[in-house]
């Protein structure tokens, strides 16, 4: 028996360290800017699926239909006053890290409901375009640690897999 190499080209995996969620200005000309104090990030796309199972077959059979954005959850090092960094207007200068705080930064994008495009960088510098809005917000205050939030973002739409 011979074995195969099956590695892609330029390497078997690619670190998570230096991916990057960057938020959409809500004006116009749109800019985006990078998002402050985020740590580990995840997102769950499903596929919802219809049975097809017939007569013939004694094994279950189907077939995918409706694909979903889901859920995107990311951890933020929380600072309640915002630490400095850009706040929520249209002239972002795209190089500032957007705010966290509730009184002009994110937390001011959850408490308005707002629908914004986002585009997530990936180390190698491919981009996935996504729009989502900011459906949970919760903080925590574990004394051995900073103040963190689980931010769920909630996909709406089809991403771009640019």
């Amino acid at each position: 028996m011979s074995y195969t190499n099956v590695t892609l080209p330029g390497g078997s995996g690619l670190a998570a360290v230096g991916s990057v969620l960057w938020i959409a200005s809500a004006g116009s000309p749109q800019v985006y800017n990078p998002i402050g104090n985020l740590g580990n990030m995840d997102w769950g796309l499903k596929a919802e699926f219809a049975d097809t199972t017939n007569q013939g077959t004694p094994w279950r059979q189907r077939i995918s239909t409706l694909k979903d954005g889901d859920k995107f959850t990311a951890e933020l090092h929380f600072m309640p006053n915002g630490g400095g960094g850009q706040t929520d207007n249209t002239t972002f200068d795209g190089v500032t890290p957007f705010s966290p705080s509730f009184s002009h930064g994110l937390g001011s994008v959850f408490t308005q409901s707002q629908l914004r495009q986002y585009k997530l960088v990936f180390p190698d510098n491919t981009t996935y375009y996504i729009q989502m809005f900011i459906s949970d917000f919760p903080m925590s205050m574990d004394l051995s640690k900073d103040l963190l939030c689980k931010l769920t973002f909630q996909v709406s739409g089809q991403p771009i897999f640019a």
